[in-house]
């Protein structure tokens, strides 16, 4: 496994992201307190946020997000921007989502309050009818345990070389990565739409989870960049160890585990190996199960 010295090479910078900002609880007053580049959280926060726009940004996940927004263009005919919308413009419209975000990324607020204590991430949206500004326009929380549990493995990385604990850092920065760029996608569904309803269109989802009122974009493009939406299971005998698998799951509950040689090849930024479009990580095609291990399924 790297050294701590590739834990750091996988950091990410503010300068990665433009106007990033970072909020966490205060614990003296009511509310959040803004935290800034030095900071631990904010570091490793910056980091899983450079992952997440580097992934969104793949050929693989490009193509994802042209395919949403033909579905997206299909499904909205009364929206006047989307209405007979030419196919060259498809992939305008993913390029144009992708470069605001890196100039204008939504805060992130990490947190357990109001029910994130059992969420990877969640977000919050407004209208947004007028000009398209990622900062104004959502707020992305993200589970305060798991960036609490991130943060303390790269502590321990600073001071001294631990395999463990740089698996433990690598597979929280992949799996919360992917957690903001799932995020992100809900944000492009309301970048196309501009109007009160924000949600998802319902036929636009995987693995079952929908209703009459909306869909799960962050679900349907794991499913077209991965084979699946991603999930975390612990592995641990002991759960004070903290030790959690990265999982895909399918809509017929199948589930594999992600290998660390996957994880650490996209934290390498090695997407044209590991995300080739049209080559789901979890497909049985792939020699000797190269990239994931299959696991028994979720009930």
């Amino acid at each position: 496994m790297p050294s701590s010295s590739s834990s750091s090479n996988s950091a990410g910078t503010p300068a990665d992201v433009n106007g990033l900002r970072v909020f966490v609880p205060n614990s003296n007053l009511a509310g959040f307190l803004q935290i800034h580049p030095g900071s631990t959280k904010f570091d490793c926060t910056a980091a899983i946020v450079s992952l997440a726009l580097d992934i969104l940004e793949s050929k693989s996940s490009v193509i994802a997000l042209k395919t949403f927004t033909r579905e997206v263009v299909t499904l909205n005919q009364d929206v006047r921007e989307l209405r007979d919308l030419p196919e060259f413009h498809i992939e305008l419209k993913a390029n144009e989502f992708l470069g605001s975000v890196r100039r204008s990324f939504p805060h992130i607020v990490i947190t357990n309050a109001n029910g994130m204590r059992t969420k990877n991430g969640r977000t919050t949206k407004r209208d947004c009818l007028g000009t398209f500004e990622p900062k104004s326009a959502a707020v992305i929380e993200l589970n305060e345990t798991l960036v609490d549990r991130m943060a303390n493995a790269n502590c321990v990385l600073v001071t001294r070389d631990s395999d463990a604990h740089a698996q433990h850092y690598h597979t929280l920065l992949f799996r919360l990565a992917i957690t903001v760029a799932h995020e992100l996608v809900h944000i492009y569904n309301l970048f196309l739409r501009r109007r009160g309803v924000n949600h998802t269109p319902p036929p636009r989802t995987y693995g079952g989870y929908r209703d009459q009122n909306a869909g799960e974009s962050g679900r349907y493009w794991e499913y077209l960049v991965f084979g699946g939406f991603i999930d975390m299971r612990d592995t641990s005998s002991n759960p004070h160890n903290n030790m959690e698998a990265v999982a895909i799951r399918d809509s017929h509950r199948n589930v594999w585990r992600i290998k660390n040689v996957v994880i650490e090849g996209i934290l390498s930024r090695d997407f044209g190996r590991w995300l080739k479009p049209g080559e789901p990580i979890n497909d049985p095609e792939h020699p000797k199960n190269t990239f994931t291990q299959i696991l028994t399924p979720y009930h």
